[in-house]
């Protein structure tokens, strides 16, 4: 027996992955600073302090998020709905008590041991003692698969979309080449990579720079490489890139499902 539906589902998963990448807000390339911002002159008329404009991240992308960490969760459900029919349990005529134990079959994941124990206190009978251990051993607290802390960030995210219905991110700098031309002169190119300082607000002050003798006129031209990242997820993985981390928690539910395929259905 094959885990096609979970293969299914992660293929689903990706497919929205792909559709999430093209919505990323994106800024123009190598634009005067205006499309980002301002720049305003200080009294002294040698600083000039630079704001930028964050781009926000549509409803669309934040909903998509949701999808894409909802078919990776559903997908190794599916795997431990299958260990339970490769174990007997009936897929039909089921009476009432194995209705009630088929709302609580999930493909166990939790923060702590005694967590993971209670859960699998119903889950074991269903899939058989083989197939708990080897969840156990992709939960954070047993520190034995490197997948662990992409698996655990998945199951929680899972639960916050499904109670929020969008994710919350917002949208940074994550590095910008900066370009001055001076009393319409070029002066300088440089890039500027020191995360604590970019903005994460819209309008937020990005930097300042200081002449000795105040210019006639100042140009800047930004070309900026905007990311997006998570927030409000109550320190599972806040401020981590959004694509980044569905991106590795797909690789590792793939590894996951493949795993317990050879594991368990060969």
């Amino acid at each position: 027996m094959l885990l096609l539906q979970a293969k299914e589902r992660l293929a689903r998963a990706e497919t929205h992955l792909e559709h999430v990448k093209t919505l990323l807000p994106r800024g123009d390339s190598f634009a005067n600073v205006s499309a980002y911002g301002r720049i305003e002159t200080q009294p002294d008329g040698k600083t000039h302090d630079v704001f930028v404009k964050v781009l926000e991240p549509s409803l669309e992308f934040r909903m998509g998020i949701g999808d894409v960490v909802h078919d990776l969760r559903t997908s190794l459900d599916y795997v431990a709905y299958q260990l339970a029919i490769r174990n007997g349990f009936p897929s039909s005529g089921r009476t009432p008590d194995q209705l009630r134990d088929l709302r609580k079959l999930n493909f166990l994941i939790h923060s702590d041991e005694h967590r993971f124990r209670s859960a699998a206190g119903n889950v074991k009978p269903i899939i058989g003692i083989g197939p708990v251990d080897a969840m156990e051993r992709l939960q954070t607290y047993k520190g034995a698969d490197t997948r662990a802390p992409s698996l655990f960030k998945l199951s929680e995210l899972d639960n916050i979309t499904k109670h929020r219905m969008i994710a919350v991110v917002y949208q940074r700098l994550a590095h910008a080449e900066v370009e001055f031309v001076i009393n319409e002169k070029h002066v300088a190119r440089g890039r500027l990579l020191n995360p604590d300082r970019l903005p994460s607000e819209d309008g937020a002050k990005l930097f300042s720079f200081v002449f000795d003798q105040p210019p006639v006129k100042v140009d800047l031209s930004i070309d900026a490489v905007q990311e997006v990242v998570f927030t409000d997820t109550d320190g599972i993985c806040d401020g981590e890139n959004v694509i980044g981390l569905l991106r590795e928690c797909a690789t590792s539910t793939a590894g996951i499902i493949n795993e317990f395929e050879r594991m368990f259905f060969s």
